[in-house]
């Protein structure tokens, strides 16, 4: 995108992202980041505060409550020798994303109303300051965005009978269906707060990075992809499901191309004189040589390989929804046709040519 709005000047982009991670472990990487003395610092985190390393869900929480013995211990943790003697003694094991894991996080819920999340808040609020306050020791903008989340097709994973989630979901629903929006909006939303397996960003964590762009309009650009996800067309209002996520939180290509184009908007109106100011999803595509192919196989290996385990499986409409997800595939399956595979030939043909 910025290379068809900039097509004289070079650009370069270093993806820093890192999956299953939150703000304790993104520090550093903003910090080594900014070592490139880039133009801007892109800073789009939250979905898993309370349940990725070091935090109050986590399966290695250790010295969740103190934030010093936290980035003490983490520091200690990257020494290559702290690395070595645990290889070799045995104690090296990487747990993230094994069904152990997901059985700990379901057995160890954290509701709205638990006093850990405001540990969890407080050390959010505070990693996100340090990585302003680096940049702007460094002099560099950053260009920080609420996060967006899977609202009307990913129920909660935990309810209890008390501010019941599921309860909050399925009047959502209905909501929907019967074309009221607003108050669909209003109460799926509650329904995400009140998850007692918190991997999506919720209001309070959107409540706190909202809060790091006051007194600092100098040096942070506020990016609300938030509520960009609830714009449809024509201004009207839109409740993010499916069309933007691939599950609960990770981004779908459509969903990616929304997030893009906002940080894309604000970058062309801080740089100024673009040669092209938009870019449509499909010349993104294209660009990036994604193909049907692609998204059908990526669909594939996220309903087959993803979906199908915990904490998935812990939604209440999650045999319906895989059933409704394979004839999706077995349509984008039988659209696949002679004259497509030889466009997606075509396609791979010239992004390799213009390498």
């Amino acid at each position: 995108m910025l290379e068809k709005a900039y097509p004289e000047r070079k650009v370069e982009v270093i993806n820093a992202a890192i999956t299953a991670v939150n703000s304790h472990v993104m520090l550093p990487v903003a910090k080594a980041c900014l070592e490139y003395d880039p133009d801007f610092l892109v800073v789009y985190l939250g979905n898993n505060e309370v349940a990725g390393p070091n935090a109050a869900g986590s399966l290695y929480s250790g010295y969740f409550k103190n934030l010093s013995l936290l980035r003490f211990s983490d520091s200690i943790k990257s020494l290559r020798l702290y690395q070595l003697i645990q290889v070799l003694s045995g104690r090296h094991q990487v747990a993230s994303g094994t069904s152990k894991g997901m059985d700990f996080y379901l057995e160890n819920s954290i509701f709205e109303d638990d006093e850990r999340l405001q540990t969890v808040y407080r050390h959010f609020d505070r990693n996100l300051k340090d990585i302003l306050a680096t940049a702007a020791k460094k002099d560099c903008p950053v260009l920080l965005s609420t996060v967006g989340v899977n609202l009307l097709d990913s129920p909660p994973f935990i309810s209890r009978e008390s501010d019941n989630a599921e309860a909050s979901y399925l009047k959502g629903l209905e909501m929907h269906e019967a074309g009221n929006d607003e108050e669909a909006l209003i109460s799926l939303k509650k329904a995400r707060d009140l998850d007692g397996l918190r991997l999506r960003a919720d209001s309070k964590v959107n409540a706190v990075i909202r809060q790091q762009v006051d007194g600092r309009e100098d040096q942070v650009i506020f990016v609300d992809a938030e509520s960009r996800f609830e714009q449809g067309k024509s201004g009207s209002l839109s409740i993010p499901g499916d069309n933007d996520f691939l599950d609960h939180v990770h981004l779908a290509f459509a969903g990616n191309y929304t997030v893009a184009n906002a940080f894309f908007e604000v970058v062309l109106s801080s740089l100024g004189s673009p040669k092209q100011t938009t870019a449509s999803m499909e010349e993104v595509a294209s660009s990036l040589a994604y193909s049907k192919w692609d998204q059908l196989t990526l669909v594939r290996k996220v309903t087959d390989q993803i979906l199908n385990k915990p904490p998935y499986t812990n939604q209440w409409n999650h045999a319906e929804t895989q059933l409704s997800r394979r004839r999706e595939l077995r349509k984008l399956a039988s659209r696949y046709t002679p004259e497509v595979i030889e466009n997606t030939w075509e396609l791979y043909e010239n992004a390799l040519k213009k390498e």
